[in-house]
Parts: C-alpha cells; structure tokens; sequence
C-alpha cells in the first residue's frame, strides 16, 4: 500500500515538473519568436500565420508584414490566419475586419536619427506603416477606430492597401 502511493505521488510530481517544464519552454519559444518577413518580435494581438504549399509555416510580427509575403509569394502560400487583436484567436484574413492607420503600433519601434556632418535624417518607410489590425467583427474594429483613430477596412481594401505601399 506504502508502494503504491508513493508511485502514484511520484507520477504526479513528474507530471507537474514536466507540464511546468513544457509551460515555460512553449513561453521562452513564443517570447523570442522573430516575424520571417522583418525579424520584428511578434506581438501576441498581432500574429499572422502563413501555411506554405511545401510545407512550414511563416510568421509575421503583423498582417501588413503577412499581406506582403502573400503577395510577393503567391504560388508557395496554402492558407493564412490572421489574429483577432482583442481575443489572439486565429481567424480567418478574409473575413476579418480591418483598422489601417490606428495609433496602436505594436510592432513598429522608432528609429533614432541618422546624423551626417552638417544633417539628420530619420527611416521614413516602414514595412509594418500604416499598421493594421485585424478583428473578428466589424462592430469590435469600429470600436476600436472611435478610441484609437485609422480607417476600418476589409481584406481586400488591405490587401490593396499593402500592394500600393
């Protein structure tokens, strides 16, 4: 009897310490992972997974980073998710809703200044610029233009927006 419960307590301690070891590599692993388009970090409210024809995926630190490998690798590219900013729920790119241009730029760092002999001079164009953030619903993206400014888009006013960048 003594036996057996010690088996069962030693079962579950080594379960805890392997589920603890399993919880802190998975988040040392997402803390460190870089967006494969810019080498950004990714932001959790913010990720966007391509699946690739040949197999693996890319992740990007924000759908404009996303939008511009699909459209530059069209052919290589299976599927996408966006990420619902309020929830981190992967969605469907085409059917979120986008805001373009809000004051959230949680991917984007300032640049410092490049200073020359007689000037300075600052980084004017950035892949991740205007950001844009996706959202499940329509309803949760006007909400969020109201507190933080940007236009409300949909995927294919993205899209188009990214190709002219």
């Amino acid at each position: 009897m003594l036996v057996k419960k010690s088996f069962i307590v030693g079962a579950v301690i080594l379960a805890l310490v392997g589920l603890g070891y399993w919880g802190a590599s998975t988040l040392v692993r997402r803390e460190s992972l870089l967006c494969q388009i810019c080498e950004r970090p990714i932001h959790p409210g913010q990720e966007y997974i391509i699946a690739l024809t040949e197999g693996g995926r890319e992740h990007a630190c924000c759908p404009r980073c996303g939008m511009h490998f699909q459209i530059h690798n069209g052919p290589h590219v299976r599927a996408a998710w966006a990420t619902d900013y309020l929830t981190g729920e992967r969605i469907d790119p085409t059917e979120a809703v986008y805001v373009e241009g809000s004051d959230v730029m949680t991917c984007c760092s300032t640049r410092p200044l490049k200073r020359g002999p007689e000037s300075a001079a600052q980084l004017v164009w950035d892949r991740c610029l205007p950001t844009l953030i996706a959202f499940k619903t329509r309803e949760e993206a006007e909400h969020f233009q109201r507190q933080h400014g940007g236009q409300v888009l949909t995927y294919a006013q993205a899209l188009e927006s990214v190709r002219r960048q």
